[in-house]
């Protein structure tokens, strides 16, 4: 076990030496119109091979969890890419920060598998206009998503009221 955690230490230092921050993890908090307990909190490990270069691609695996549990909850694995379309350091609401930021709009598509069942998954698309970026950590509020069940021609719609992702690693 020891050398487990050695060898991760080691790989890791080697990592950020020579790539810089490239992974980390993100903590959602979310709402949907059409799936079963409509709120649910995410945990997510994330990977950005180009952190902090203006335009990065990332990408995400996680978690769904429903805020208010019942008998017959579900959760959901989710997987998506995201693209950060562009940094803009002088931004309107950059004098309401205190640490220095970017603005940093971001893209993201992605699918829902309800109960990790992949026959029923779901397809989701994000638009995150108000996504600041801070150095270690990106805060997004307020993203807006579609979910798309390609079983039945129908376009739902949620809300990510906060992602936070912090780099890692």
């Amino acid at each position: 076990m020891n050398r487990i955690a050695l060898l991760s230490i080691v790989f890791i230092s080697l990592q950020i030496s020579l790539f810089g921050w490239t992974g980390g993890y993100r903590v959602t908090l979310e709402g949907f119109s059409s799936l079963e307990h409509h709120e649910y909190l995410g945990a997510h490990l994330m990977i950005d091979p180009r952190h902090g270069t203006g335009t990065a691609p990332f990408i995400s695996a996680g978690i769904l969890f429903p805020v208010f549990d019942d008998q017959d909850t579900t959760a959901y694995a989710e997987v998506s890419a995201g693209l950060t379309l562009l940094q803009l350091r002088d931004h309107p609401m950059e004098r309401r920060f205190l640490r220095p930021s970017s603005l940093a709009p971001r893209i993201l598509a992605g699918v829902l598998m309800p109960g990790f069942k992949a026959q029923d998954l779901l397809i989701t698309a994000e638009a995150q206009p108000l996504s600041f970026y801070f150095g270690g950590r990106t805060v997004s509020v307020m993203g807006l998503r579609a979910v798309i069940d390609p079983r039945e021609p129908s376009v739902d719609w949620g809300v990510r009221f906060f992602d936070i992702t912090h780099y890692l690693f």
